[in-house]
């Protein structure tokens, strides 16, 4: 993105020494009555009508005193601690960031957009323009008579139109969002909307009026009739963005900005009293309107207050929109280890990011839970996909090696065993289910498992050893029973099955008989594998094909599966020796037999790889948190979701910057070794910590010989799922 800066570009200013300049002038920053404004002069009239107004309502002795010298030199002033408000159109940039050393709060004090009104006739075929089709209309090289067709190349009309634009002059707005940041001003002018309405509501006028968001909200429903403005896309018209103020603030219409208050943290106390006045109703939303801007939303005047009381410092409202500085073309890949089990909803969020990183590979190795955790705390592995949570033992190992899990829970799910006839039992035991749908005509025995195994990774049908299961020669005959007699009910068994190497299977096999090798029953016709020539989804062919069966007939899916379908007639069994229910709440407490739960989990060192922190981040955008919602799995609150991902950003965005930083030491240091500036063996090789291998090599993390340690970073992150430690802002 345009406006994020890349970290190497601030380590590299940071190398060499550079230092931002301080404010210089004289200044009343630390008088208890003094207060006193520098920045952008663009909103110099805004504050000086906010703080009369103060002045006149209120009994206080506060003395304002401005000093608007352009909006660089006021942050320059503010990170030196010499002024006490910022007027700001602008974010702090990534470079007056890393030179600051005052803490700051944002307030959000007012917003503006433009928009752009087409006549009547032209709506009905033209309704969105790019935003880069801006220049073509308001630009000073623009042409001098403009066409529908500069307007937007897709515009059906070639028809020759009339300029309209507001008297009041905006052409310091309209400069900030052209390339060339030089507006027309040849247009015809009105007072008010008003003036040019009737023209905007007849069809064929070939009328085209260009004013400010706020103007346009003034005029009512009725004042408005059927005009409409045209949406702006800046993707090439694959999202189409309304101007209302919310929009703005959240940076979505690509032809508005937030106009921000940047305040001194370290004097909030003297201008706390200003500050509330300014974010209440009697404040900005009495003054904005007047000057052309629009008052921000109630939500982001709270927001506001709320960073005023609670002292919350930062880039809380023009955060860049993403930790991670990573081209989405670059090519790369991610180590992901851990449980094949889990995968089942990681699968999404794989899926989701590929979408996007197209050249990064994700290689995941299967090893279970408990050789998954062993391996991440023992800091073997930096991504990994679970289907528990660490148990305390585990995570001692973690915090030893100083190893901090960031884990996002990715939502539960189980398989229920589903049948339709009334006459068929409501709860079956593991026994039961063997009996029904194992293959016992084979000899087991010799795929027998060891015990102490890890049950997350038994072989399963997902395996290997599935080809060797699905080559053992199956003899003549049942493989099972073929009705439901012995279950009490004298009705045929009809058994529509998961495919062969499914994950319903692999998950029912390790829970009634762990670590043993199990084969699912294939025998025909008891047994009725899902036709390939149909045109439905498998799991619809079966599940839909199970209340139509005169007999009894059984298939075991996903619960999200069942629930999404909603089919009449289904009736999922209970189980176990104290036949559990499958439920909402049997499955996320895991007391149902056949849940489970995904997880992806971070380490510090993930965190400050460009893939894995991209990975995680956009595992908590509003794009793949719809996917894992829309997947009902059980536990996924996309809102959750999105709240973690405000709290991260700081985590992540610290985690890059460290790893920017320590790749910035070793180079600095590679060139101290080449000039001979490090002490050394004359036929060694120096490393990082100044040790000398005796061969000539350098492990990977700066030891010598087999002294190397496991990678770790510590970094302040509680093991729950995705939540920072207080005080990480």
């Amino acid at each position: 993105m345009s406006k994020n800066v890349g970290h190497m570009g601030l380590i590299a200013l940071l190398l060499l020494g550079l230092i931002v300049p301080l404010f210089s002038q004289t200044t009343y920053a630390q008088d208890d009555t003094q207060v006193v404004i520098a920045g952008s002069t663009y909103l110099d009239e805004l504050m000086r009508v906010l703080t009369q107004n103060f002045t006149d309502t209120t009994e206080t002795e506060t003395e304002f005193t401005f000093q608007a010298e352009g909006l660089t030199a006021g942050f320059e002033a503010l990170c030196a601690g010499s002024v006490d408000l910022v007027m700001s159109t602008r974010p702090i940039s990534d470079e007056e960031l890393l030179g600051c050393e005052t803490d700051f709060i944002e307030v959000l004090l007012a917003v503006e957009g433009l928009v752009l009104i087409p006549d009547m006739g032209i709506t009905a075929t033209l309704n969105c323009t790019t935003s880069d089709n801006l220049s073509n209309i308001l630009g000073a090289g623009a042409n001098e008579q403009l066409t529908w067709l500069d307007v937007s190349p897709t515009a059906t009309s070639p028809d020759e139109l009339t300029l309209y634009g507001p008297e009041r002059d905006i052409s310091t707005f309209l400069a900030s969002l052209l390339p060339s940041e030089q507006a027309r001003d040849d247009y015809e002018t009105f007072a008010t909307l008003n003036d040019v309405i009737e023209q905007l509501q007849t069809p064929g006028s070939n009328t085209l009026v260009f004013t400010t968001l706020s103007e346009w909200a003034a005029l009512s429903e009725e004042e408005r009739g059927d005009v409409r403005v045209l949406d702006i896309t800046a993707d090439d018209f694959t999202t189409c963005v309304s101007p209302t103020i919310e929009a703005v603030e959240e940076g979505n219409y690509a032809l508005g900005r937030r106009l921000m208050l940047y305040v001194n943290a370290n004097n909030l106390e003297k201008v706390s009293p200003f500050l509330n006045f300014a974010l209440e109703e009697e404040g900005i939303t009495t003054t904005t309107s007047d000057l052309g801007f629009s008052t921000p939303t109630t939500a982001s005047l709270e927001a506001g207050r709320g960073n005023i009381i609670e002292r919350r410092t930062g880039r809380t409202f023009s955060r860049p929109e993403s930790p991670v500085a990573t081209n989405t073309a670059e090519q790369g890949s991610i180590a992901i280890h851990g449980s094949s089990i889990a995968s089942y909803r990681a699968d999404i969020v794989y899926t989701a990011f590929n979408s996007k990183y197209a050249a990064v590979t994700l290689d995941v190795t299967p090893l279970g839970d408990t050789e998954g955790w062993q391996a991440f705390c023992g800091g073997e592995v930096d991504v990994l996909q679970v289907s528990r949570q660490a148990t305390e033992e585990e995570l001692a190992t973690c915090r030893d090696n100083d190893i901090n899990p960031t884990q996002v829970f990715l939502g539960s799910d189980a398989v229920v065993l589903v049948v339709s006839n009334e006459e068929l039992p409501t709860c079956v035991s593991y026994e039961d289910i063997r009996t029904l749908i194992v293959n016992d005509s084979v000899d087991v025995d010799k795929g027998m498992m060891d015990d102490s195994e890890d049950v997350s990774e038994a072989p399963t049908e997902e395996t290997e050893d599935s080809e060797e299961q699905a080559a053992t020669p199956q003899p003549d005959g049942p493989q099972g029973p073929t009705d439901w007699s012995q279950f009490g009910a004298d009705v045929p068994l009809l058994i529509l099955p998961p495919a062969l190497g499914s994950l319903e299977n692999d998950l029912v096999f390790t829970e009634i008989a762990p670590g043993e090798f199990l084969l699912r029953r294939t025998d025909v016709p008891t047994v009725q594998e899902v036709p390939e020539n149909t045109d439905l989804e498998a799991v619809d062919y079966r599940l839909g094909a199970i209340p139509n069966y005169e007999g009894g007939a059984l298939t075991w899916a996903f619960w999200s599966e069942v629930q999404a379908r909603d089919i009449e007639g289904l009736r999922p069994l209970e189980v176990g020796s104290d036949c559990v229910a499958p439920s909402v709440e049997t499955i996320s407490d895991g007391s149902y037999p056949f849940s489970v739960s995904s997880y992806l989990v971070f380490s510090d060192v993930a965190l400050g790889d460009a893939f894995a922190g991209a990975l995680l981040w956009d595992l908590l955008s509003e794009e793949t948190a719809a996917l894992l919602t829309e997947a009902e799995v059980i536990g996924i609150d996309r809102e959750t979701l999105v709240e973690q991902r405000e709290s991260l950003f700081n985590i992540i965005a610290q985690a890059q910057t460290a790893r920017i930083e320590a790749e910035g030491e070793v180079t600095e240091e590679g060139v101290e070794e080449e000039t001979g500036t490090e002490e050394g063996s004359e036929n060694g090789t120096v490393n990082p910590d100044g040790s000398v291998n005796p061969d000539g090599t350098v492990n990977e993390d700066g030891t010598t010989g087999e002294e190397a340690t496991p990678n770790a970073t510590p970094q302040e992150v509680t093991p729950e799922a995705a939540t920072p430690e207080e005080g990480s802002e």
